[in-house]
């Protein structure tokens, strides 16, 4: 029989809801799974410290994920270790890696086959500044961690490119002025905001986002406009929610003139606001989207997801 395994942090919660002090639903996900036979059990991470052999019972894994980076690492080392064993994580661990990693994100998109904002991870100085030669400005640029707009930057003159370079690269080697990581971005112009959209399984939920007053950035603003997403974005949406392969996604979405355009993903780990505070949402069904009133039941299409994976699962 096929079993999962829930892996929770420190407070035995799986974060987050609209906060990170709030967990998503394990019990509703665990009466759904036991409605087609699947078994789960809940375990914390300091638990696999005692006891790592308790993750070779089960088939597959659902676990929690942290802001905070050396929880994060501690994290990480449970899943790797998980994985080695041939145990399914969900999501990936790709996905693991993607969250709040800016970095990795940005190398993970440009291997895809959607539109993303043209960005380029940058690890050493000397190659910022050949970059910065290439490119007209403004340039966005972002530190390779952090949530939300924290660490991003809208550059305008060479000097503070080069100054941003200089304080971000800070590992010094001979050969170069500095080693590390960070992502520049080539600056859309003429945006007033970016669609949040969180999609859970068929059920797809947005609000947009206006930037913030005198500023580029739409997260963080707390401007939100809960209206009627385009057809083409919930298209875009779903095709990179397919690509992506995970049971549910959070994505920043920027609607140019040449069409939507992915500005970055979260899909472990992110606020349900957009979800559980709208009126109503969109249910794809024989490509056809309906307009269904209310908010997102998202334990249960969490649950519905989980099913879905271990089912087809062969």
């Amino acid at each position: 029989m096929k079993n999962l395994l829930f892996l929770t942090n420190y407070e035995n919660i799986i974060p987050q809801r609209i906060t990170d002090k709030e967990s998503i639903d394990i019990n509703i996900i665990r009466n759904e799974l036991e409605k087609q036979n699947i078994e789960s059990d809940v375990k914390t991470y300091e638990a696999l410290n005692k006891e790592p052999h308790i993750v070779n019972d089960f088939n597959f894994v659902f676990y929690a994920s942290s802001q905070k980076p050396k929880y994060k690492e501690f994290i990480l080392d449970h899943l790797i270790n998980i994985q080695s064993q041939g145990i399914m994580l969900i999501p990936g661990i790709e996905h693991f890696i993607a969250h709040e990693n800016k970095s990795f994100q940005t190398i993970f998109l440009n291997n895809r086959n959607f539109n993303c904002v043209n960005s380029r991870v940058i690890s050493n100085y000397e190659e910022g500044i050949r970059y910065l030669n290439e490119k007209k400005l403004p340039l966005v640029v972002k530190t390779s961690d952090g949530w939300g707009s924290k660490g991003v930057k809208l550059i305008k003159s060479r000097i503070k490119f080069k100054l941003f370079l200089f304080q971000n690269l800070k590992e010094r080697y001979h050969g170069t002025k500095g080693l590390g990581k960070i992502v520049v971005q080539e600056y859309i112009q003429n945006l007033e905001g970016d669609w949040k959209i969180l999609i859970f399984g068929n059920k797809i939920a947005g609000l947009y986002r206006l930037n913030r007053k005198n500023d580029f950035r739409a997260s963080g603003s707390g401007k939100f406009q809960f209206k009627e997403v385009p057809e083409n974005i919930l298209n875009f949406a779903s095709e990179v929610k397919e690509e992506l392969k995970v049971p549910c996604c959070s994505l920043d979405v920027f609607e140019t003139k040449e069409g939507p355009v992915l500005g970055e993903f979260q899909t472990l780990h992110f606020g349900l606001t957009t979800a559980l505070k709208c009126n109503f949402h969109y249910e794809l069904k024989n490509r056809i989207y309906n307009k269904i009133n209310g908010p997102i039941n998202v334990d249960k299409e969490i649950a519905n997801e989980i099913i879905k994976i271990i089912k087809n699962d062969s």
